[in-house]
């Protein structure tokens, strides 16, 4: 069973000192707006500490989360830091009395297109609205505020959670030839947010697990173990395609020798992203090494 969330309307735009459009979005997993929306000056800040540091300013205000993501190193390093501003954003401005959260889109083309992604929110703290905002727009309130204006800004949105509806998991094994009942999973995930096709997340990672069990059998290719293909349901706003596999599979999950997973788009590869326990780095490394010529043994 997976959360079943709806969009419904969105509507935003900055009424002082300037009347603009704002292109906006829902972050997934939002309450709505009251019907009349939500009308408030804005407290910027970048991060955590900048909001703490805000204190009695932020209560009554809609929080604008405004740190630019920036392109670092070869992986999704700048990703990180806005994501959890996404996710706990809202959690962290009510509990200083903010009535409505923003963020700048994650992302780091600048553009006017809102990017949504989850938010949660925690059951012991009132549950304040969270929406995305576009870079363009996220811009023009800082240009605003440093110049010494007061921003208002009013949005409106219709989401709604409404009851759990069942989905499924997709899986196939590729049997072992010498040690069959041990496992080595791979997996991406079937679900995308609503804005976007899903190409990328993970669109591109179901057919790259498909394609790893296509070739090994039209290379006639039979491996000591079992290789297992697993496309999850629910990875964006819940996780329970993965949580319901873990249960699912209890009884086998000491047989499990390793897990890959791919969910960073279908670009040229670069390596693997390890998280395992002692002597497992120097193993994958090795591993990795027989991909140095196409630039795809990185490892970290």
């Amino acid at each position: 069973m997976v959360p079943h969330w709806v969009r419904g309307i969105e509507m935003g735009r900055i009424v002082a000192p300037v009347d603009r459009p704002m292109a906006l979005t829902a972050l997934g997993g939002s309450d709505p707006t009251p019907e009349e929306g939500i009308d408030a000056a804005v407290v910027e800040v970048g991060s955590f500490d900048d909001l703490k540091a805000a204190g009695e300013k932020v209560r009554g205000s809609i929080v604008l989360f405004s740190s630019a993501m920036r392109r670092n190193g070869t992986g999704m390093e700048g990703y990180g830091p806005g994501v959890g501003m996404r996710t706990r954003g809202a959690v962290e401005a009510e509990k200083l009395g903010a009535v409505g959260m923003l963020i700048r889109s994650l992302g780091t083309a600048a553009y006017r297109l809102p990017h949504t992604g989850a938010m949660n929110y925690d059951p012991n703290v009132p549950h304040i609205p969270g929406a995305a905002i576009s870079s363009e727009d996220a811009d023009l309130i800082h240009r605003l505020i440093d110049a010494g204006e007061t921003v208002r800004v009013h949005f409106v949105l219709g989401c709604r959670t409404l009851p759990d509806v069942e989905s499924a998991n997709v899986i196939a094994d590729l049997r072992g030839s010498e040690k069959p009942e041990e496992i080595v999973l791979i997996g991406g995930h079937l679900d995308s947010w609503d804005l976007g096709q899903g190409a990328i997340d993970d669109g591109a990672g179901v057919a790259i697990v498909m394609e790893t069990i296509r070739l090994l059998k039209s290379l006639g290719l039979a491996p000591k173990r079992t290789i297992r293909a697993v496309l999850f349901a629910n990875e964006e706003n819940g996780l329970r395609g993965g949580r319901a596999y873990a249960e699912a599979h209890r009884d086998e999950m000491p047989r499990h020798i390793a897990a890959i997973e791919v969910d960073s788009g279908g670009f040229r590869p670069m390596g693997f992203g390890v998280d395992a326990g002692n002597g497992a780095l120097p193993l994958v490394e090795g591993i990795a090494s027989s991909l140095y010529g196409i630039g795809a043994g990185n490892v970290r």
